[in-house]
């Protein structure tokens, strides 16, 4: 199947797997993506060491590419930050909060990024900054 999302991430199936706290970890974003979609890494909730934990082990399991969700509304939201920028995940979701901030950070570590939005007036704001992609 070729869509504009399976091009953009370089999967098979233009599916991506949902963000679950405390359920989506490496091993189902691995699996996910290894099926031929993409899994998603969930951080809400969780210190800097445990996301790069997972981000590794995930990438010790799969070639394919896979992401992180990165809530906004975050207290340790810099250090997360600075881990998915040095450890480079495909691409990161965003949402509870304003991603416009951290489109351009991200894609200058080239990743790709893709806010979850609310509302249309939010929508236009993160396509005019840049996003790669929008979940509504």
């Amino acid at each position: 199947m070729n869509t504009r999302l399976t091009e953009l991430l370089g999967i098979t199936y233009p599916i991506i797997q949902g963000a679950m706290a405390w359920t989506s970890e490496h091993k189902l974003a691995a699996a996910v993506a290894n099926a031929g979609a993409t899994g998603v890494i969930a951080s809400g909730g969780r210190d800097a060491d445990w996301v790069r934990n997972e981000i590794r082990q995930a990438k010790a399991l799969t070639d394919k590419p896979f992401g992180v969700n990165l809530m906004l509304m975050a207290k340790n939201i810099d250090e997360l930050l600075q881990v998915l920028v040095e450890e480079k995940p495909a691409f990161v979701t965003l949402g509870a909060g304003n991603p416009v901030p951290y489109i351009e950070p991200l894609h200058a570590a080239g990743i790709k990024v893709i806010p979850v939005v609310p509302s249309v007036k939010l929508a236009k704001r993160v396509a005019g900054a840049g996003a790669d992609a929008i979940i509504i």
